[in-house]
């Protein structure tokens, strides 16, 4: 029997555009029903004859926390702390992975800094020569992730599942 999956990206943390369609897939075991559910939102589909299945949720408004709940018959996926609202994909050149923790200031500006809703996936470099179902990256819920809690100047420790960059 599969296991129920997702991409990497449908993480703890993550953001979903708003005003869209909401579309969540991954695989399971051949024929077997999958619900999910965001917020007030449920979807039920049965995987195909790969095992791969897919749905579409309604579009919501910019909002959250909330919980994404993927559920087959043995199992559930769940994740937190997921916020509706604008997905950027940011791409470039080497620049754009300049660690704020090498700015001038930076200590002072990220005890400034007070953006809790800001989000980022940080996709791993990797070759490949075929479209790919999958990607490796870290998700992130600050934007001075890669700051130690001593330098931050936040009250609070960050979770231990909130990755270093």
């Amino acid at each position: 029997m599969a296991q129920l999956s997702v991409p990497s990206f449908f993480s703890d943390h993550m953001v979903l555009q708003r005003e869209k369609p909401i579309n969540i897939w991954g695989t399971a075991s051949a024929g077997e029903r999958i619900s999910v559910t965001l917020g007030n939102a449920q979807k039920s589909t049965r995987t195909d004859k790969n095992g791969k299945w897919s749905v579409s949720l309604p579009p919501m408004q910019a909002g959250g926390p909330y919980t994404l709940n993927v559920k087959s018959l043995k199992q559930t996926l769940s994740f937190t702390d997921i916020l509706i609202g604008e997905v950027w994909i940011c791409s470039g050149q080497s620049n754009m992975e300049f660690r704020l923790r090498s700015a001038n200031h930076a200590t002072e500006e990220v005890a400034a800094a007070n953006y809790p809703q800001i989000r980022s996936f940080n996709v791993i470099q990797e070759m490949g020569h075929t479209p790919k179902t999958d990607l490796k990256g870290k998700s992130q819920a600050r934007c001075y992730y890669d700051f130690p809690e001593e330098n931050r100047g936040d009250t609070a420790p960050a979770p231990k599942d909130w990755q270093s960059g």
